[in-house]
């Protein structure tokens, strides 16, 4: 179905006169390479017939000018530090306000939100959090003060914006009491069209498979490899993702695999090669810590692999516990038993996979999520 298709299917009968001109800040660029990247290139290669989109990206993330029909002004970094990130972001403001000519403004991630504030003088600016993470959890490529920085960034962001749209449901309510004029729930999704089956998967090669984009504690990998020690596992182990982010980290993992069947492939960015190998295993184990809304765990639930997860309540929004099986978060002991539990039982476990699937078909379709971005740009502007 066609966007315009689309839009009528849902009874929006307003008809624009001009495209909407829309500046994506924060991205970094596309083709996209994160979390946060994926999901603006998915909405707004879905929404290019009605808005004339600008990203600003970074020279580390995007070469292209001109890129499916959305035009992309590339600020010149050195390298992906958070310092030249910082500098990104205040150069792309800048470049918006005084040759910028836009009708709104969407800018990406809660550590976007200092520039909110210079934008409002001239945009209506939606800021777009990605993921809100609190209490104990700690994401351990930002030191002290960098986190404590992030923290009254947001809070000065979500109080300047004039549309705040976050992908966890459980954060809506804390981000209104921060002082969010509007927030709004808008979940990620997946494109169907690009995880059917190919002829050219392989068969079932290995047991259990895990994949993040950077491997670091939030993502849990150590909780899994303890859990796997603990019953003395035999089957194979894939490990997807890049180990290099923390040197201690990196051998903390080495040491726990010593004694295990594990396969480290780096980090894949091509999605056709890294979900072939997620649908090659039987089991797919995500122990996070703590998530925004994980593109990774819906797209798995597409593949129809059967998800063992973390209980965080990020997770328990989008799948029950007859779609997902999940164990108590941290708790190495819970995980090794549902390991054994799911792997002894697995029909069963292909049935919940198949149930994840339809919640998938039903409630995560980009086209709609797409749709939901397009309708909050127009209230905007109403």
């Amino acid at each position: 179905m066609d966007h315009d298709g689309i839009l009528h299917k849902r009874g929006h009968s307003r008809v624009m006169s001009k495209k909407i001109k829309v500046a994506v800040i924060g991205a970094k660029g596309f083709p996209a390479r994160g979390g946060a990247a994926r999901s603006n290139e998915e909405i707004y290669r879905r929404l290019i017939d009605k808005c004339d989109v600008t990203v600003y990206a970074m020279s580390t993330h995007a070469h292209q000018k001109d890129y499916h029909g959305i035009k992309q002004i590339i600020i010149k970094v050195p390298k992906h530090h958070w310092i030249f990130v910082a500098w990104y972001l205040f150069s792309s403001a800048i470049h918006a306000l005084f040759f910028g000519k836009y009708d709104v403004v969407h800018v990406n991630h809660r550590s976007s939100g200092f520039i909110a504030f210079f934008l409002t003088i001239r945009y209506p600016v939606i800021l777009n959090i990605h993921g809100f993470t609190r209490g104990e959890t700690v994401d351990y490529k930002w030191n002290k003060f960098q986190r404590w920085l992030i923290n009254m960034i947001t809070s000065a962001g979500v109080r300047w914006a004039q549309s705040i749209v976050t992908v966890e449901k459980s954060s809506v309510d804390l981000l209104t009491r921060l002082g969010g004029r509007r927030v709004s729930y808008i979940p990620n999704g997946v494109d169907l069209t690009t995880l059917k089956p190919s002829e050219e998967d392989p068969d079932i090669c290995y047991d259990l498979v895990f994949a993040a984009a950077r491997i670091i504690p939030l993502k849990g990998l150590h909780d899994l490899l303890n859990a796997l020690n603990e019953i003395a596992f035999k089957g194979r182990v894939l490990i997807i993702g890049d180990l290099e982010q923390i040197a201690s980290y990196k051998r903390v993992i080495q040491d726990l695999c010593s004694s295990l069947d594990c396969i480290f492939t780096g980090q894949i960015a091509d999605k056709v090669e890294l979900f072939k190998l997620i649908r090659s295993s039987k089991v797919f184990v995500f122990p996070s810590h703590s998530e925004g809304m994980s593109n990774m765990l819906l797209e798995v639930a597409a593949l129809k692999v059967p998800i063992i997860a973390s209980d965080i309540v990020q997770n328990t929004d989008v799948f029950s516990e007859d779609q997902v099986t999940f164990f108590k978060c941290r708790d190495v002991s819970n995980l090794a038993e549902k390991i054994s539990i799911v792997l002894s039982t697995y029909e069963n476990s292909l049935k919940k996979a198949e149930a994840a699937y339809i919640r998938i078909v039903n409630e995560y379709k980009w086209d709609d999520i797409a749709l939901s971005y397009y309708q909050e740009i127009e209230r905007m502007l109403a």
